[in-house]
Order: C-alpha cells, then sequence, then structure tokens
C-alpha cells in the first residue's frame, strides 16, 4: 500500500504567521505551481531530501521513504499495521495545518507491483483517504 500522484488540502481555520488563510490548494505530479500551504509542506520535504525535482507522492510515500521514515510527511506502515503515520510538527509552513488533506491509496495483492498490475495504465485497487488536521488537537486530552 502506498500513496499515489494527486494531493488535495482544503484550508478550514489554519492561519499564517501574520493571520492570513492558509491557500486552500491541489498538488499533483509534476506540478511546478508551489506558492500555497501544500506546494511549501512539499518544498519543505524535498529541501530537505536535497532533491530539486519533485515527483508529487514523494512527501507521503513509504516506499520513497523506506530506511528514512523520518523525512516522511505522512505514510503507510507496511510493516506492522497498515496505518497511516502522520508524524508529528512536520505540517507547517509559516502557518499549522488545520484543514482536510485528501488523498488515494494504491494497493494490491502479493504477487501484484505498486504501480501497476499488467503493465498497463490500469493501476491496482485506488481508495480515496482523508486525514483532518487539528492545530488544536491533543492527544493527552482528546
Amino acid at each position: 500500500m502506498d500513496f499515489r500522484r494527486d494531493f488535495f488540502y482544503i484550508n478550514i481555520d489554519g492561519v499564517d504567521t501574520d493571520g492570513i488563510d492558509l491557500i486552500s490548494n491541489t498538488v499533483k505530479l509534476g506540478d511546478s505551481n508551489h506558492d500555497n500551504f501544500l506546494g511549501a509542506i512539499w518544498d519543505k520535504y524535498y529541501e530537505k531530501a536535497g532533491k530539486s525535482e519533485y515527483g508529487s507522492k514523494g512527501p507521503v510515500s513509504y516506499y520513497l521513504n523506506e530506511g528514512k521514515l523520518n523525512s516522511a510527511m505522512a505514510y503507510i506502515d507496511n510493516v506492522n499495521d497498515f496505518s497511516i503515520v502522520v508524524p508529528p510538527n512536520r505540517w507547517y509552513a509559516d502557518g499549522w495545518a488545520d484543514g482536510v488533506f485528501f488523498g488515494q491509496i494504491v494497493f494490491g495483492d502479493a504477487d501484484d507491483t505498486i504501480d501497476y498490475i499488467d503493465g498497463s495504465d490500469n493501476p491496482n485497487k485506488i481508495n480515496p483517504v482523508v486525514i483532518w488536521f487539528d492545530k488544536d488537537y491533543n492527544p493527552e486530552k482528546n
């Protein structure tokens, strides 16, 4: 299981350090417009990784971050329980994420590849996923 290609962020109540609402947006494969919140999160990941070429799933891919999961913005734990892991303090770019992140998860059987089952353009099974970010969430209180 892994995340796939296009991602969306819808701001609910996130503001930057100047009190201006964060910009809701989309990051797609090959997208070069990163003048928005999700784009800034992706930029932060790639800057830390020392890469200048951007793929859309890198920041949230288990397989592209295998062996260095501490750098991922989120990933699916493919070793233990297939849960989605969102490490703390990663979703900040001149303001904390306080909105909804949408993506897709692709998966296949043990004999399938993660990208395509039969070499065609038909991906394995795809399921939508939504992660709600609440800057006021405190796991000790909630």
